[in-house]
């Protein structure tokens, strides 16, 4: 893993973004911050297996309005936006539906993407970021 860069320089790649359906004006979107390990030599394959799952209506069964994909010195940030605040609800709905097509993605990024910290790693719950400060312009 290389060396950790000075705080003032680092910056996240965007390496893979959708843009689903637009929401109705002035509706917010909410983020969820999932949070991982990856190598970035899979970036291509991680992009791959989304883009599929990304075409089909999976996407839009699921809430998502929108998808991107970062890295940092081999963290991997996913953030999913959805028109909810609990997004990780949604995520967790789609566990309980076992849809095959999330079953698959699952599966396939197993061995690209590993938890953040395995020690204290206890369910998929672990892997989102907790926000800790939101602000958005007046509308």
């Amino acid at each position: 893993m290389p060396a950790p860069r000075d705080s003032l320089e680092a910056e996240a790649t965007l390496f893979y973004r959708w843009d689903g359906e637009p929401t109705a004006p002035g509706q917010p979107l909410h983020s969820t911050v999932i949070v991982n390990r990856m190598d970035p030599a899979v970036i291509p394959k991680v992009s791959a297996l989304f883009a599929e799952l990304d075409a089909t209506d999976f996407p839009h069964h699921m809430g998502t309005r929108r998808r991107q994909l970062f890295s940092l010195d081999g963290v991997y940030f996913h953030l999913q936006d959805f028109t909810t605040s609990d997004g990780y609800a949604l995520i967790d709905q789609a566990w309980k539906e076992a849809d095959p097509r999330f079953i698959k993605i699952c599966r396939e990024l197993e061995p690209l993407v590993k938890v953040y910290d395995p020690t204290s790693w206890r369910s998929t719950a672990d892997q989102v970021a907790t926000r800790v400060y939101r602000w958005e312009a007046p509308a």
